[in-house]
């Protein structure tokens, strides 16, 4: 459960990653890319599914 500000953080990220990158013709520079992008979505699932589940645990301690 990422945080909206997280949200926008990782959407212009992306996009300027993108635009950085998009007239690279390399195929090699553009399988590294790829591989590169891949490695950062698992960073940002794993730090998602993280941070939903502190949440959840802060979200039960508060109910008591």
């Amino acid at each position: 459960m990422p945080t909206p500000n997280r949200q926008n953080y990782i959407i212009t990220k992306t996009r300027d990653e993108y635009r950085a990158n998009r007239a690279i013709s390399d195929p090699e520079e553009i399988e590294f890319l790829i591989r590169l992008a891949d490695t950062n979505l698992d960073t940002v699932l794993v730090q998602a599914e993280h941070l939903t589940k502190l949440f959840h645990e802060n979200s039960k301690n508060t109910d008591l």
